[in-house]
């Protein structure tokens, strides 16, 4: 039997799945939606579909009954995660029940060889998950102070009695102060999912893919280290109005998406050459 269609998605199911979940995710956009940091995940649905669109259709094969029990019995865990995350009132739980509850029903009605076909989509998809924000909440001084001491030696060029204290630079008789929310941890998760999108959508080596992840932590540290010199030297050229509000942001967005563009170019690069894996 031919597999006609290209992903041949169950959508009956799926659109039972999204009813279920709706208000679930509604919370989810309006959580992520507010806050800059896990806002990145508002991509991951439409970066899984891409991957899986452009993969092409995966061989056809009869479902085995062992994977039909084994999404059942993921499902199963789904729902148990949506009634521990509604007792506990831990919002990542009942999320995290949605990408589990999908993966599972594809794994029921197209079996383990579409999950196969498609492994990198599915990853992507289950970083719909939003980071919990106490773990960022952790990791932030760290970011802030990492950032914060990657400008000063950018801009040491500019001002060699550049420094910093806590989260304030000193340069050129101007205090700027690093907030949480400009501790990089966006940029990095941004950089993180788009690099799991390359890795598919270019099909990457493991090893290939691998080293590319790792390479988002030292790019997203140049970049926000970048945006805060960028915002010192503002500071000092045009004063403060340069550096807060709508410039600042476009100064953020500008970096982030450059950088990305620069991912993709590597990837693109990469995938033509050895470190491509046939599709």
């Amino acid at each position: 039997m031919a597999d006609s269609g290209r992903a041949r998605i169950p959508s009956a199911h799926l659109a039972l799945l999204l009813v279920i979940f709706f208000p679930i995710l509604r919370e989810w956009w309006s959580h992520c939606s507010q806050i800059s940091r896990i806002s990145y995940v508002l991509l991951v649905p439409l970066l899984a579909w891409g991957q899986t669109f452009f993969r092409g259709r995966a061989p056809w094969a009869p479902v085995a009954r062992r994977d039909a029990t084994l999404g059942a019995l993921g499902i199963l865990g789904a729902a148990l995660l949506l009634a521990a995350g509604a007792l506990s009132g831990v919002f990542t739980l009942s999320i995290l029940a949605f990408p589990l509850a999908v993966t599972a029903l594809f794994l029921q009605t197209r079996g383990i060889d579409f999950l196969r076909h498609h492994a990198w989509s599915f990853v992507l998809f289950a970083f719909l998950v939003p980071i919990p924000l106490p773990l960022l909440n952790h990791v932030n001084p760290w970011l802030v102070e990492a950032s914060g001491r990657t400008a000063v030696g950018m801009l040491r060029v500019f001002d060699g009695s550049t420094e910093w204290a806590g989260s304030v630079l000193a340069f050129q008789g101007w205090d700027l102060v690093v907030a949480d929310a400009c501790s990089g941890s966006g940029t990095f998760l941004t950089l993180w999912v788009l690099a799991i999108f390359l890795a598919g959508l270019f099909g990457l080596r493991p090893t290939i893919a691998l080293f590319t992840l790792v390479l988002t932590a030292p790019l997203a540290l140049v970049v926000n280290g970048l945006r805060i010199s960028a915002s010192a030297l503002f500071l000092d050229w045009w004063g403060p109005k340069a550096v807060s509000g709508l410039p600042h942001e476009i100064l953020g967005q500008v970096l982030v998406i450059g950088t990305a563009i620069l991912l993709v170019l590597v990837a693109s690069r990469v995938s033509k050459g050895e470190g491509a894996v046939p599709g």
